[in-house]
């Protein structure tokens, strides 16, 4: 007898069962969960890591309408330990033939670290959506080996993790197809030919096999205030185009742009990473002063990489968290007066003038301090009977020389003298600690003496000196004594009068009449305010308050671009947030607004995207764009729109 005969289909019940163990595979790594219109998309970074190695997951909640997401929830499983979220904003833009589509929402990653070796399975993040609490996909599942146990998996390899010969060939292919793309992988030959910064940058080991980033500080101890050097450096050995998109917020540390230095590192260096020839690059710098002691942390920063020996893939890469120590200067030999943070060198100036005034005048006393490190907000000045010193009016440049911050701040006292005669006005005193020498300095300088010359009106000091001069006594209201003995005589009891009665009569209805009418007046008049606040020119002058009150530049460009869309909407009742921007110039001249006001506002639009991804933006640009987006409101709402109106 022969063989029995297989079934024909047995091939795709095999190909089926394949297809199952691949999604099986891929689909923990990333879950999608679709709740109404609201779009959750959690992920992990890593399905394998090692004991002590940690990972990301990250919860995307995006949605085509204005949503409210917060209490991002992770339950780790035991074996692993996660930090607090990073809650960042999310904005995706999709642009097609037919108009655009703009998705608002948050980012919320948590880095989680293993500990023992196993398979563990991370249940779905939750969050708050809505005041409802919503679940993203499904479980997601990590693997974890013992250190030192992870295969170094090439990405674009598919058999890296099974050793084939097919390895060696996708190697080959890959290199034949991009020759001229960067790709170093060879050996340090002679460390002679790395110069001395690209000493300092070597590592003993990688973090990853093409590119990383890492946050170099210039000390590990220092005092509160003294000035904290940051070096942001991009390690690589294949070609990339892309940059930082997210800097730490550090908290704990007052921030300055080291930008405009001199000697800051554009080029690539050639370094030395485990053994390998690397290229390292300066890509920020940054000086911060310390708020308060303890051991501070500068938090993370992560970029986006386009690779194109990847095959053009996007790669997200996140720096080491640097901890420093910081203390307070020493106890022993602290001067009096001394303000915990006024650390670095400085010297004081002073001008008066006039040298010479009369009783009750003031005269001006300017205090310039001048130095290297984080100027002082304040000055101790002294104390003297009959000298008053109004609050200052403060003005500084603060500078960068040689990778030190400094400057000068310049403190204007109005000084009132009271006093005759010649008014010693004393000696104004800085206290400071000197981190190069490690000791206590105090910077003086001597304001000198005023001729304090008798008015000519003769009004003495006494007088300017109080109020009034002539003050009310608390007994001026009571009333007067009497000067003569009466006999008592009661009031004489009188009939109603006419008025009187009918007053009485038609008191009560003519009050309900009022009364009704009030209701009436203060009901109509509840709903105009009601409709007043729902007035779009009234929201955008909302706006434009909003974006004065915000702190962060990314808050101000938003509320001055929502500004300028209601009044667009108040002025020709146009949706602009529902027109390309490419087509709202045409759509505001059909409703009778001027071109060049048209081109302008289009502008504002551009400069308002601008300002919210620029990393580099500052108050004086926010302040520029919401004097602008003001004018150009204030522009829009004295337009009268010209055409029909829309059809809803």
């Amino acid at each position: 007898m022969g063989a029995p005969a297989r079934h024909p289909s047995s091939w795709l019940w095999a190909l089926a069962a394949v297809l199952i163990f691949s999604l099986a595979l891929l689909w923990p790594r990333t879950a999608w969960s679709q709740i109404a219109d609201v779009e959750l998309d959690a992920s992990t970074s890593a399905g394998l890591v090692e004991v002590g190695e940690s990972f990301h997951i990250t919860l995307k909640v995006l949605s085509t309408r204005s949503i409210r997401a917060t209490n991002p929830q992770l339950r780790i499983p035991v074996g692993m330990s996660a930090s607090a979220p990073r809650v960042a904003p999310a904005l995706i833009m999709h642009w097609g033939g037919g108009g655009s589509m703009v998705k608002r929402g948050i980012n919320a990653t948590w880095r989680v670290v293993a500990k023992k070796v196993g398979m563990f399975n991370i249940a779905p993040p939750t969050v708050v959506v809505d005041g409802q609490i919503t679940t993203a996909g499904n479980t997601m599942r990590v693997k974890v080996v013992a250190a030192g146990q992870k295969p170094k998996a090439d990405p674009l390899d598919p058999f890296s993790n099974f050793p084939t010969p097919f390895s060696k060939l996708f190697k080959d292919l890959r290199r034949r197809r991009a020759p001229n793309e960067l790709f170093i992988d060879e050996d340090v030959k002679s460390y002679d030919d790395i110069g001395p910064l690209g000493r300092k940058l070597m590592l003993r080991s990688a973090p990853d096999e093409y590119l990383f980033l890492r946050l170099v500080p210039s000390k590990k101890q220092l005092v509160v205030g003294e000035q904290l050097t940051l070096s942001w450096y991009v390690y690589f050995r294949v070609s990339h185009k892309g940059g930082i998109d997210h800097e730490p917020p550090m908290p704990d540390f007052m921030r300055i742009a080291l930008e405009s230095a001199p000697g800051v590192v554009t080029d690539k260096v050639v370094t030395s990473v485990a053994g390998k020839v690397w290229f390292a690059r300066r890509v920020n710098q940054t000086a911060v002063f310390p708020l308060r002691a303890g051991n501070l942390r500068t938090g993370v920063f992560s970029g986006e990489y386009r690779v194109p020996y990847l095959r053009n893939r996007t790669i997200n890469r996140s720096s080491n968290d640097v901890q420093v120590l910081v203390h307070e200067p020493p106890r022993e030999g602290r001067p009096p007066g001394y303000r915990m943070g006024d650390v670095g060198r400085f010297r004081l100036q002073a001008k008066v003038d006039p040298r010479q005034t009369e009783v009750g005048e003031s005269v001006s006393v300017q205090v310039t301090v001048e130095g290297r490190g984080a100027l002082p907000n304040a000055l101790r000045v002294p104390q003297r009977a009959g000298v008053e010193w109004l609050t200052p009016e403060k003005r500084d440049d603060i500078n960068v020389q040689r990778g030190k911050v400094g400057g000068w701040r310049r403190f204007g006292y109005a000084v009132r003298l009271v006093d005759e005669g010649m008014v010693d006005l004393g000696i104004v005193k800085l206290p400071y600690y000197d981190p190069v020498l490690r000791r206590y300095r105090v910077a003086r300088v001597r304001l000198g003496e005023v001729r304090v010359n008798k008015r000519r009106d003769g009004t003495k000091a006494v007088d300017l000196a109080s109020d009034d001069g002539d003050r009310d006594t608390p007994f001026k209201t009571l009333a007067k004594p009497r000067t003569s003995m009466q006999p008592y005589a009661p009031s004489s009891r009188r009939p109603l009068a006419a008025r009187t009665f009918w007053g009485l009569v038609l008191a009560p209805p003519l009050a309900i009449l009022l009364l009704g009418a009030g209701v009436q007046g203060w009901g109509a008049l509840r709903r105009r305010r009601r409709e007043r606040k729902q007035d779009p020119a009234t929201l955008a002058w909302r706006a434009l308050a909003e974006a004065k009150r915000a702190d962060d530049p990314k808050d101000t460009a938003a509320a001055a671009e929502r500004a300028l869309h209601l009044a667009i909407e108040a002025a020709t009742s146009i949706k602009s947030r529902a027109v390309l921007l490419a087509d709202l110039p045409d759509e505001l001249e059909d409703r009778g607004v001027e071109p060049s006001l048209a081109e302008q506002v289009c502008e504002a639009f551009e400069a308002c995207s601008s300002l919210r991804f620029d990393p580099t933006a500052d108050e004086e640009h926010s302040s520029a764009l919401i004097k602008r987006n003001k004018r150009l409101v204030k522009r829009l709402l004295r337009v009268r729109s010209s055409g029909p109106e829309e059809e809803d």
